[in-house]
């Protein structure tokens, strides 16, 4: 069975999440909208990044919903 912890920040967001396999980081602005999610595949037997990370930025519009992915708008 696989683990999963979560750490979260001082204002109650989500700031990483690590499971055997997959460590995941997230970036947030200071208006408190997501900006990006670096993602690493991890070695489970050493816990040892096994690639290099990836990160998607993500970007909101006025209204706050998500507008775009890497500069893909959605």
């Amino acid at each position: 069975m696989e683990t999963v912890t979560y750490a979260y920040g001082g204002a109650g967001r989500r700031i990483s999440e690590r499971s055997d396999t997959t460590g995941c980081d997230f970036e947030w602005a200071v208006t408190g909208r997501l900006n990006g999610i670096t993602t690493t595949a991890l070695d489970p037997a050493a816990g040892a990044p096994v690639r290099e990370p990836v990160t998607q930025e993500m970007w909101v519009d006025s209204l706050g919903d998500l507008a775009g992915i890497d500069g893909t708008d959605l």
